[in-house]
């Protein structure tokens, strides 16, 4: 199993303990292309993939959700949607 895999970063700007770079890009793309390398792992063995961080904690940004919990920074709808491609996976 691969721990810590991906570490996307995305900063809205009204919650933040650190400044905001908008240079990081669009967290669902970057989430998209994350989910797009399980596939070939599956096959060399890959048993579990799990996004660990479900919230921002101070200096760490990369939760689904902003540090006090207030903004869900993906579409739930869209995240589904990415992940559903998972379960074809032969």
């Amino acid at each position: 199993m691969e721990r810590d895999h991906g570490c996307l970063l995305h900063f809205p700007s009204i919650v933040m303990w650190v400044p905001f770079n908008e240079a990081w890009g669009e967290l669902v793309n970057s989430y998209q292309k994350l989910i797009d390398k399980i596939p070939a792992l599956i096959k060399k063995g890959l048993a579990a993939a799990i996004y660990t961080q479900t919230t921002d904690v101070e200096g760490e940004v990369n939760g689904l959700m902003t540090y006090d919990r207030e903004i869900i920074k993906m579409d739930p709808g869209k995240v589904k949607e990415i992940n559903s491609q998972l379960y074809e996976v032969e």
